[in-house]
């Protein structure tokens, strides 16, 4: 889920995910990658962060890993 949505928080909309899909897995994505980002985020519930640009063998290793 990209973290910056307009007109919405990224927390709100990721919780209220989580009261429809508890079990799905809610990767942070962004441009904006500073590590008080990714450390906020992660301390707030999504599974994990991936920052842009997006590397294929990063993304292909992290889905792989949450759809094993």
């Amino acid at each position: 889920m990209d973290i910056r949505l307009p007109d919405m928080d990224e927390i709100n909309v990721m919780q209220e995910i989580r009261k429809i899909r508890k079990d799905i897995p809610i990767i942070a994505q962004t441009a904006y990658a500073m590590m008080d980002d990714k450390n906020r985020l992660l301390q707030s519930d999504f599974d994990d962060y991936l920052a842009k640009p997006v590397k294929p063998s990063v993304l292909y290793d992290m889905l792989m890993a949450y759809l094993q």
